[in-house]
């Protein structure tokens, strides 16, 4: 049995984070700005004809899903700028206009979830091994944590 699973890319000009569905959104300029198009699967090209978004992203957000790892080539290949933020510039990591693929990351079997606010609410990072340092690259959740979800205890030390 073949299954097939299609990415849907649409523009979402004027719509709010908040009301936007579970994906990734990629934007022609920084802070969001310029055409757009959303992910709700993983995408090995996005130089497709029905995308056609291939080296031309500047920023990204992340929608009520784990997170999603960019690819600077096409089929998953090339440098990769895994992320579970909002990045506003993509220049900062140099993948400004570098996009070639994404993957959307699953929900993980083991490890953690911190969240920004009490009872699970908020921002969120995802931990499936060990974080020395909560304030480097895309983590930057130093000081922000107010509450913990577990995933398998058995393969978490707290």
């Amino acid at each position: 049995m073949l299954i097939v699973v299609l990415a849907i890319a649409t523009n979402v000009d004027g719509q709010t984070k908040s009301t936007r569905a579970a994906g990734v959104y990629l934007y022609q300029h920084p802070n969001y700005g310029g055409d757009s198009r959303y992910f709700n699967a993983n995408t090995p090209n996005l130089d497709a004809d029905n995308i056609n978004f291939a080296d031309v992203a500047s920023s990204v957000q992340v929608v009520d899903v784990p997170g999603v790892n960019l690819y600077d080539g096409r089929d998953y290949s090339g440098a990769m700028l895994p992320t579970s933020a909002d990045i506003p510039d993509l220049t900062i990591w140099g993948f400004n206009d570098r996009i070639g693929s994404l993957k959307i990351v699953a929900s993980p079997t083991q490890g953690a979830i911190l969240y920004e606010h009490p009872n699970y609410g908020g921002d969120w990072r995802i931990f499936e091994t060990n974080a020395p340092d909560l304030d480097i690259g895309t983590i930057n959740f130093a000081d922000v944590a107010s509450s913990l979800q577990l995933l398998n205890i058995g393969g978490v030390s707290v």
